[in-house]
């Protein structure tokens, strides 16, 4: 007896019919009728009675078709749940600033990959939670940049987090405003020109992170948000700017925000973490392969 055979048996009692059951099931009827009789020999008593329009249980079959059904749908639960366990899964997670690149190499990654069971996350987030969720591992690698003034400071941050770091290079830093902000036609930017405008910040005003990454921090009006759509909407409603690296993420570049970058600035640095021994998995090295170098 198989789970097959039983799987016929079921069927057949359910339709009334050997010729549609083995239509159902995509095989000859002689299979079905095979299968029948071999359980009807091995119960040793008979299932149906045959009639001009199909078959009809007996009082055997009815009673053996509550006990066979039960078999049935324990059997496809033990099935779907070692097969499930045994399936392996994908897991991944980023954690990143806002405005910076990771987010289109995590949708490259995401598209290519072809396991039906995976577990992605992309953070976005300030620096210091940046390296939280990195030691706890809550994200497998963290990309942010930080200001050369403060490179000591945030690599013993780093350090004190037990991470690793790999640069990505550095930059100028960037400000990002809309296509037609008064600022907007020149080719770079004065600090004293960005000083009329309002900044907006990912700090908290009142609490302010020195490992942002924000960096005009003498612009006398702030603007504070913990949420990039926010910030959009204020930058394509306002006359304002936010700090940044060169990159334009696709939303930004759909709003027609620019960025251009910012005279006589200083360094930022852009780099990725992970915790230290970390080994990147096949997909975390795809990640980490597509980010941009500078």
């Amino acid at each position: 007896m198989t789970l097959q055979q039983i799987k016929y048996f079921i069927d057949a009692a359910e339709s009334g019919s050997i010729s549609e059951t083995a239509r159902r099931m995509y095989v000859a009827q002689s299979s079905v009728s095979s299968a029948i009789k071999e359980l009807e020999r091995f119960y040793g008593v008979q299932l149906f009675h045959r009639n001009a329009k199909g078959v009809a249980l007996t009082g055997a079959g009815e009673e053996l078709l509550i006990e066979l059904r039960v078999v049935v749908k324990k059997m496809d639960f033990l099935q779907h749940k070692y097969h499930e366990r045994g399936t392996k899964s994908i897991t991944f997670s980023v954690a990143a600033q806002h405005h910076i690149f990771g987010l289109e190499p995590f949708i490259s990654v995401a598209r290519e990959i072809t396991s039906k069971k995976y577990k992605l996350c992309f953070l976005e987030s300030c620096t210091s939670d940046i390296l939280e969720n990195v030691e706890r591992g809550y994200a497998d690698i963290g990309i942010f940049f930080f200001a050369d003034p403060i490179s000591k400071q945030v690599l013993q941050e780093i350090r004190n987090h037990s991470l690793q770091y790999h640069s990505l290079g550095t930059e100028m830093l960037h400000a990002h405003l809309r296509k037609d902000h008064p600022l907007a036609e020149k080719t770079s930017i004065s600090i004293s020109d960005l000083m009329s405008y309002p900044c907006i910040t990912y700090d908290h005003i009142l609490r302010s992170n020195p490992l942002s990454g924000e960096a005009i921090a003498s612009c006398p009006r702030k603007i504070g948000t913990t949420d990039r759509a926010v910030a959009y909407s204020l930058l394509c409603n306002l006359d304002a700017f936010l700090t940044g690296s060169s990159y334009c993420s696709p939303e930004e570049r759909n709003q027609n925000i620019v960025a251009r970058p910012i005279q006589n600035s200083y360094l930022i640095h852009l780099v990725w973490v992970a915790r230290e021994h970390y080994k990147p998995s096949e997909i975390a090295q795809h990640f980490i392969d597509l980010l941009p170098r500078f």
